[in-house]
């Protein structure tokens, strides 16, 4: 819409209630002071809105502290409602409808006036499509709104009751805490159409001649409750933009919070946050998987209970006391330890703890890696290596174990035929000449071969020799059996 179709709407509403429809003598009076206050009036409205929009970024700036109070200065005071008054206020003086003596008060009147619209009236409009769409309130809140609405109207009609029937000059200000239920428990929207309603019967209670607004003429007693609802609504729409900042705050902190879970639960290792008495406040999926516990059996519990019996007083004494533990000598290090399974048995585990640096509401963040794995794999592996060794060391052969042509075992049986003794071979690359027939030749022929074996005397001896390869995990190493041809000797 063009600028100049506002300002003829704004004028034409205005000359409606400028115009004397019975006497048509001062239609110049009514054009001017029409035209003036309408063109302040939409002129006020355009400029607020751009203000708003220019400093809060948003079309309905309620959603925290700061955009309220930019909305009250440049919507209430600074925009519409300081500009309609400067328009409205001069067009009458200039026309002789005001005496300028009387301007002071008129425009202040005006100035309050306007504001108190734009306060009270404005965020009813901006927020009125909140009251359809989605759904605002589940089960449960709707019983406690239907209790607030309660609440609200035995409060309102009660302070009704005491100012206009009773003469009782009760302040409304108890109505405040009603209001302010709203604000923490229920959306905008409810909030500001309950600010509206005690609006609403302020001004009534005042219109009665009654209540605490009463002074020696109406201009003043029009300021005072206009001053009072100004106070009221401010305040209200204040903690409304506290608390959205805060719900926005806890929804943030909620996606973070899931954020890192999600990268947590795909770690591979455990991790457990706990506070400074040793309470768990979260962890991942690894560590309830280590532990075989679930959220509810491990939050909120003392990190001590994932601890072997015979070591939980120990580690009282450090959580209760970790400088005096030597924390400084175990924080940020890695170090076996042993923790308990849900059904009793231990667990290998490899854990590194750290802590916050605020030691009033620090943390201890332990990351955990089951070994149990690993050692098992390592059990086994001694158990392989020690079965080799024996069957090494226990053969009738003669047996020269090489990787990569080093030596890296041999038997008794190899050391009494050859003369060698183990500290002479053992991690050195085969140089010497053990058979008259070349390995290349042994390893090609596949099966046992005769040939002669020398000393390290230089004797020979005749020697039915095999060479073959094995693997051993994930190396492969070539396994020289010699046995003596006693037949030939």
């Amino acid at each position: 819409m063009r600028p100049y179709f506002i300002f003829s709407a704004g004028a034409g509403f205005a000359w409606a209630l400028y115009l004397d429809w019975e006497n048509f003598s001062n239609l110049g009076i009514s054009f001017i002071s029409g035209t003036a206050n309408g063109v302040g009036d939409t002129l006020g409205a355009v400029v607020s809105a751009q203000l708003i929009l220019r400093f809060s970024g948003t079309p309905r700036p309620f959603a925290s502290a700061t955009q309220v109070v930019q909305f009250v200065v440049f919507g209430a005071l600074l925009g519409g409602g300081a500009i309609s008054a400067i328009f409205g206020s001069t067009a009458l003086a200039l026309v002789g409808l005001l005496p300028w003596s009387d301007y002071t008060d008129v425009w202040l009147t005006w100035w309050v006036g306007d504001g108190v619209g734009v306060i009270l009236l404005s965020p009813q409009l901006l927020t009125l499509a909140s009251w359809w769409g989605k759904r605002w309130l589940d089960a449960f809140h709707w019983r406690e709104f239907c209790g607030f609405a309660l609440t609200l109207a035995i409060v309102t009609s009660l302070s009704l009751e005491l100012v206009v029937v009773a003469n009782l000059p009760l302040p409304l200000f108890i109505v405040l805490p009603v209001l302010l239920w709203s604000a923490f428990r229920f959306p905008p929207h409810v909030t500001i159409l309950a600010a509206v309603i005690v609006a609403a019967a302020a001004i009534y209670i005042t219109s009665m001649g009654a209540g605490p607004f009463q002074a020696a003429n109406l201009n003043q007693s029009l300021i005072e409750l206009q001053l009072f609802l100004c106070t009221v609504l401010i305040t209200i729409l204040l903690v409304l933009g506290i608390v959205s900042e805060r719900r926005q705050l806890s929804v943030r902190m909620e996606k973070i919070s899931r954020k890192h879970m999600h990268m947590l639960d795909r770690t591979l290792g455990g991790v457990i946050v706990a506070d400074r008495q040793g309470r768990i406040e979260s962890f991942n999926q690894s560590a309830g998987l280590i532990f075989g516990y679930t959220a509810d059996e491990l939050l909120g519990r003392n990190i001590n209970f994932l601890v072997p019996k015979s070591f939980r007083e120990s580690h009282y004494r450090f959580i209760d006391h970790p400088q005096e533990q030597g924390a400084a000598a175990i924080f940020g290090k890695k170090r076996e330890v042993l923790g308990c399974h849900k059904d009793g048995h231990s667990i290998p585990l490899l854990i590194s703890v750290s802590s916050s640096l605020d030691e009033e509401a620090g943390h201890f963040l332990v990351v955990l890696q089951d070994l149990s794995e690993t050692k098992r794999l390592q059990v086994a592996c001694q158990l392989h290596e020690q079965t080799f060794e024996f069957l090494v060391q226990s053969g009738f052969d003669a047996l020269l174990v090489l990787n990569n042509n080093t030596i890296v075992n041999l038997n008794q049986r190899f050391v009494d035929l050859f003369g060698y003794g183990a500290n002479e071979l053992l991690g050195q690359p085969l140089k010497v000449k053990l058979f008259t027939t070349d390995l290349v030749f042994i390893e090609g022929h596949g099966q046992a071969l005769e040939s002669e074996g020398i000393t390290n005397h230089g004797r020979r001896f005749p020697v039915a020799v095999q060479q073959r390869s094995a693997k051993l995990g994930d190396v492969v190493v070539k396994i020289i059996s010699v046995r003596c041809n006693f037949s030939n000797e």
